[in-house]
């Protein structure tokens, strides 16, 4: 998608999620700066959104993660985004959230 990036992985407890998106993060900058694949990449967000699953609901978000070009027509990732933090009643801080 041209606008947000889906991963699913699984992390041992004893590995912090920061470091992980931090490493991410930094081992892939230059390499999408440089691409010519990617020639709209200026910059990683500041931020990052993390949700948890269980081991029963992988089948679905594995199909989610196939099939989200098909899915973000029908609604965008902004307002999904904002519908699952509504839905699990986390604030929602604007000056963080996604910008059109």
């Amino acid at each position: 998608m041209p606008d947000h990036l889906h991963l699913l992985v699984e992390l041992h407890p004893s590995l912090a999620l920061a470091d992980l998106v931090k490493e991410i993060k930094t081992s892939t900058n230059r390499f999408l700066r440089e691409s010519i694949d990617f020639p709209d990449f200026e910059a990683w967000a500041e931020g990052y959104a993390a949700i948890t699953y269980s081991k029963n609901e992988m089948a679905f978000v594995k199909n989610y993660i196939a099939n989200q070009r098909e899915h973000h027509q029908k609604t965008t990732f902004a307002d999904e985004y904002r519908k699952l933090l509504m839905d699990n009643e986390i604030e929602i801080k604007e000056e963080y959230f996604l910008k059109d």
